[in-house]
């Protein structure tokens, strides 16, 4: 008894090992808070290499409009995720988010609504379009 029981365990375990090695738990919601986590620590550079520009200058730009933004005393303070509405066709997707912004220069906290549409590339979320 006490062999399968253990046997029992071990399979559990390397079970959750498989599934999480292989990004089973990889959503759309993951993939798109990643953009408020980079944002959240300054790091404009990850921010916009998750949102994967199609072209180089796009990337270049949306780095240099970020860190004016930065500059300017605005920073993502808080973000959760409202909820996250998968396409039919399971490639793309759109997630609700409640982001909370605050200002250096004193200003009240501002709570806003955004969307952002996630999409996949090869078969993995991975870009987001603005």
């Amino acid at each position: 008894m006490k062999k399968l029981l253990s046997l029992l365990l071990c399979t559990v375990i390397l079970s959750g090992l498989l599934v999480s090695c292989s990004g089973g738990g990889n959503t759309a919601s993951d993939y798109a808070s990643g953009y408020y986590e980079a944002m959240m620590k300054g790091d404009y550079k990850k921010a916009v290499k998750i949102m994967n520009p199609d072209k180089p200058e796009e990337a270049e730009m949306l780095v240099q409009k970020l860190e004016e933004i930065g500059k300017a005393g605005y920073a993502v303070k808080k973000y959760e995720v409202v909820s996250e509405e998968l396409a039919e066709d399971g490639e793309s997707a759109k997630v609700d988010f409640k982001v909370l912004v605050v200002n250096k220069a004193g200003e009240e906290p501002k709570e806003t609504n955004e969307t952002l549409k996630v999409r996949k590339v090869d078969g993995k979320w991975g870009k987001i379009e603005m």
